[in-house]
């Protein structure tokens, strides 16, 4: 699997998980990759996700893994009211085998945004075996 491959798998899991959809302004469609329209401002709460990074090899504890890729992810709120939406992001992320980095709070035109990072690994090792 490469990059296109992960992030077509990701929008279509996104759109598919009703429990994350039911909870969003207009549905799947407030699921934005990359960037939100300007007018989507209005229309919270929506979810903005981009792969942010596509590292060629990482090494740690004396292993090495090659295409790990990060992907951010925004929830844009009126109101802060983010905590639902982001189980169903965090569940749906475990499940494509991302883990989540780490995740902060900003706000823009007094809209509350949680924006959460994650990292997929693609293929590990020498003989790149697929693990997602």
């Amino acid at each position: 699997m490469r990059r296109a491959e992960y992030e077509a798998g990701l929008y279509a899991a996104l759109k598919a998980r009703t429990a994350l959809t039911r909870l969003l302004h207009d549905g799947e469609r407030s699921i934005y990759r990359n960037k939100a329209p300007a007018e989507t401002y209005e229309r919270c709460p929506f979810v903005v996700y981009r792969v942010t990074s596509d590292n060629a090899s990482v090494t740690a504890d004396d292993r090495e893994w090659s295409s790990v890729l990060q992907i951010r992810l925004h929830v844009v709120t009126a109101d802060g009211d983010y905590d639902a939406i982001e189980d169903q992001l965090r569940e749906l992320m475990r499940e494509r085998g991302a883990a989540r980095l780490k995740a902060m709070l900003y706000e823009e035109d007094g809209r509350q945004i949680l924006i959460s990072d994650h990292v997929a690994m693609i293929y590990r090792g020498d003989d790149d075996e697929e693990i997602s």
